[in-house]
């Protein structure tokens, strides 16, 4: 997979393109504000990035949609990305695609969206042959992760800030998620991981269910023939304690105690000790029955009996307190009985026939006051006697639970001598289960060698299935790969300028940096000095990279973008 043209699209349709020559160098160069930096990113955004990182307002303002020719080994494809700034957005999810053997492209208006970044991104991974695959991280502390095409391009590019870089090497190594996505997934595109890991991970998962299924059926097996193989004698004792068999029966010719334990019936059992249990607890169950319905209506008489005996309390206290007021108003003169027709008046201490208003109304309400306690001294009665009635049915109730409950007991005890009868025919009946089941597993009492056989084997093909796929297996691979990296890096070291040539040069994937190994010391990228130095570990080992990758047929894309690898050398006074 190459680069073969960018093509920048207008509203009003004009184009400007830049071509590349497959299979070499192209440099370009150009003056300062040209758009040169612009093209990485413009080529990384054609290809599915999810944001449009694209610099420079002159382009934001002027480019309408970005076209880019990607050429495969037989075939074109056309991808084509409206500028998200003319449409109010950070980025787009839809794109122009054509596919075709030869592309030529495509007019302003022919540009139409017809895909999108998602399958644009499952098609170039599948084009590159990326295939099925997923690291799963040890002791599962985190989610595993499946290689795909956004990571095989963060070997193809090495931006103007990153390429004289000292803390990072990669792409993007200073975005969230990155450097894990870059430490997962650098085994794979350098073959450390097998192309069929996934295939054989599943193929490992299905004879483990098939295994698990054998030993679950072994353990079925062994248990019935264990079970089959349980001490005869021991089985003849609990049928001659329970009374199914005869004690003088010769326990030692097993077959003969077969044939009777294949007489005994479950008809041995005493069915009508056991109806005289049933009908004893349908009696007990009325019975107690009724005796809940009694206690309800008992404690609902308790209840009305002490609402009421509050209520009489409350009126007694109400009758003292009216006397109390009756005999204050007595005392002071305030009131005396009518005569003649005639009222008291209390101001002037004599009878009178007419009143003012005011005593009349002190005479009304004590003659009311006389009337509340005339009627309160007439109700007393009645509370006493309907307390009095609920105080008798309460006794009978009382009366009707007793006797409820010695019948409880009278029953109780008649059935105990049952229930011990009823226990002894359980154990008859669990004694010929048992039996039952003996006999039943006479003709399975052979252990089954083949399921051992197959569980071995099983055993064995998982066991070499997984070591092709563990980590050690991996690392092993993984340690020789990076061994012909390093030694490639080493050997080329002399052909830039750079401090540490006589140093062994060595990727370290795990942290994502270089070191120079000499001796008695080793230095990192972050700890060699000079920007030629960093400049030099970079292009160092992203060629190298590339050169494997190629060599070997890896799936990643063939370009890398070195943006101003020369900076470091232009005199200050040009910077």
């Amino acid at each position: 997979m190459q680069i073969k043209e960018i093509i920048l699209y207008n509203e009003n349709g004009d184009t400007r393109a830049v071509k590349f020559e497959l299979g070499k160098v192209n440099i370009i160069t150009g003056e300062s504000k040209t758009g040169k930096t612009a093209i990485l990113d413009i080529i990384d955004y054609c290809l599915g990035s999810n944001n449009c990182n694209i610099k420079g307002e002159i382009i934001e303002e002027a480019v309408s949609w970005y076209g880019l020719i990607v050429q495969f080994e037989n075939d074109q494809v056309f991808i084509g990305r409206q500028n998200p700034v003319k449409l109010s957005q950070k980025s787009t999810s839809n794109i122009c695609f054509v596919y075709s053997n030869n592309i030529t492209p495509p007019t302003y208006e022919e540009l139409e969206l017809n895909s999108t970044i998602s399958a644009l991104k499952d098609f170039l991974g599948n084009k590159l042959k990326i295939g099925s695959n997923l690291h799963v991280p040890e002791n599962g502390t985190r989610d595993s992760l499946e290689s795909n095409f956004n990571h095989s391009k963060l070997f193809c590019f090495q931006p103007q800030n990153t390429i004289a870089e000292y803390k990072y090497l990669f792409y993007s190594q200073d975005e969230p998620f990155i450097p894990q996505a870059l430490k997962d997934t650098i085994p794979y595109f350098l073959g450390a991981v097998k192309e069929d890991d996934l295939k054989i991970r599943g193929i490992i998962n299905s004879k483990k269910q098939e295994l698990n299924k054998l030993k679950r059926k072994k353990i079925e097996n062994d248990s019935i023939f264990s079970e089959g193989e349980k001490s005869f004698i021991d089985l003849v004792e609990e049928a001659i304690a329970v009374g199914l068999l005869s004690e003088n029966i010769d326990t030692s010719n097993k077959d003969l105690v077969v044939n009777v334990f294949k007489t005994l019936k479950s008809s041995l059992i005493n069915k009508a000790n056991e109806e005289f249990v049933e009908e004893s607890n349908v009696r007990l169950n009325e019975l107690q029955n009724k005796k809940k319905v009694l206690r309800n209506e008992f404690d609902s008489i308790c209840n009305d009996i002490s609402a009421t005996k509050d209520f009489e309390s409350g009126a007694s206290g109400y009758l003292r307190e009216l006397k109390n007021q009756q005999a204050r108003l007595l005392s002071l003169g305030l009131y005396k009985e009518p005569k003649d027709n005639n009222h008291w008046n209390s101001i002037m201490g004599a009878y009178q026939e007419n009143l003012t208003i005011p005593l009349q109304a002190i005479n009304k309400s004590l003659t009311e006051l006389n009337k509340k306690l005339e009627l309160t001294e007439i109700e007393r009665p009645k509370i006493t006697k309907y307390l009095n009635n609920l105080e008798t049915k309460k006794e009978f109730i009382k009366s009707k639970i007793s006797e409820l409950n010695i019948a409880i007991k009278a029953i109780n005890d008649t059935k105990e001598d049952a229930e011990q009868i009823k226990n002894i025919n359980i154990r008859k009946g669990m004694v010929l289960g048992k039996v039952e089941l003996y006999l039943k597993s006479l003709n399975t009492l052979t252990i089954d060698n083949s399921l051992e056989r197959n569980i071995c084997a099983l055993e064995r093909e998982i066991s070499l299935l997984e070591d092709e796929i563990s980590n050690e297996e991996t690392e092993a691979r993984l340690l020789s790969i990076l061994n012909l990296i390093n030694n490639q890096m080493t050997k080329w070291a002399d052909k830039v300028s750079f401090e540490y040539q006589d140093s062994l040069l060595r990727l370290d994937v795990k942290k994502l940096t270089v070191f120079a190994d000499m001796p008695h010391k080793s230095t990192p990228l972050k700890k060699m000095g000079s920007a030629e130095n960093w400049l030099a570990v970079h292009l160092l080992s992203h060629l190298t990279l590339h050169k494997y990758f190629i060599e070997n047929n890896r799936p990643v894309p063939n370009f890398i973008i070195l943006d101003q690898p020369t900076q470091v050398h232009y005199p200050q006074k040009y910077l």
